[in-house]
C-alpha cells in the first residue's frame, strides 16, 4: 500500500510459494467501515496523516487486534 504515515509499520513478509500477500501493515485503526470499503488512519493520527482507503473486497486480508491500555 506504500504508506508513509508516521507511527505505520511496514513489513515486507518472506516470499513463500503461493504467496497471496507481501506486506504487513501495524499501527492502524480503523476509522469507519462503508459499504465496500474500510477506512484506516494511523493509530496516532493529526489532521495532516492521510486515510487509507481499502476495498472490502477480499484483494486485501485484514485482521484487527484490541489491545486494553491500562493506566
Amino acid at each position: 500500500m506504500y504508506l508513509h504515515s508516521p507511527g505505520v509499520e511496514e513489513t515486507i513478509l518472506p516470499a513463500t510459494p503461493g504467496q497471496t500477500f507481501h506486506y504487513r501493515y501495524r499501527n492502524l485503526r480503523l476509522l469507519i467501515e462503508g459499504h465496500d470499503r474500510l477506512f484506516l488512519v494511523p493509530a496516532t493520527w493529526s489532521a495532516s496523516d492521510s486515510t487509507t482507503v481499502v476495498p472490502f473486497d477480499g484483494s486485501a486480508r485484514l485482521q484487527f487486534q484490541f489491545v486494553n491500555e491500562r493506566p
